[in-house]
């Protein structure tokens, strides 16, 4: 998610660490009602220009997709990060 916000925020620059730990730290996701597994995924962040701090929040939904493994005989079934469904939008809160 941080790189699509740099694509559509050019003043942040290139998802640098702090950039990223900072979507991480303030993810929230929510599971959608829907056929297959998609979810909604936001965060905040927040970036210093001319020492002031501006609060931005990035998100957009994303489609989890099934993955499995089997092991000793034993199926094991998970969900991995998937694509983006539509745009990934980032507004400025403050």
């Amino acid at each position: 998610m941080a790189f699509e916000a740099a694509d559509l925020l050019p003043v942040i620059g290139s998802p640098q660490p702090p950039l990223i730990q900072s979507i991480r730290a303030n993810l929230g996701w929510q599971l959608r009602d829907e056929r297959e597994p998609v979810i909604n995924v936001w965060s905040t962040f927040i970036v210093l220009r001319d020492g002031f701090p501006h609060r931005f929040a990035v998100g957009g939904v994303n489609r989890l997709v099934p993955q499995s493994w089997e092991e000793r005989g034993r199926l094991w079934e998970y969900l991995v990060v998937g694509e983006w469904l539509g745009p990934v939008v980032v507004e400025r809160l403050q």
